[in-house]
């Protein structure tokens, strides 16, 4: 069974990696980490992007 967060975490990730990296120094660093699998932190990494 899928985790309930899955989806949600999903759709923030592909969000989160959208936005150009131009002139953002912050968002460009936090974009070079790897993106977590485990939906709670890809949750919160996309969420720490956007």
């Amino acid at each position: 069974m899928p985790h309930p967060l899955a989806r949600v975490a999903e759709l923030a990730a592909r969000a989160a990696v959208s936005a150009p990296i131009e002139g953002r120094v912050l968002y460009a660093g936090l974009r070079a980490l790897a993106v977590p699998q485990e939906p709670v932190a890809r949750l919160w990494h996309a969420a720490t992007l956007l």
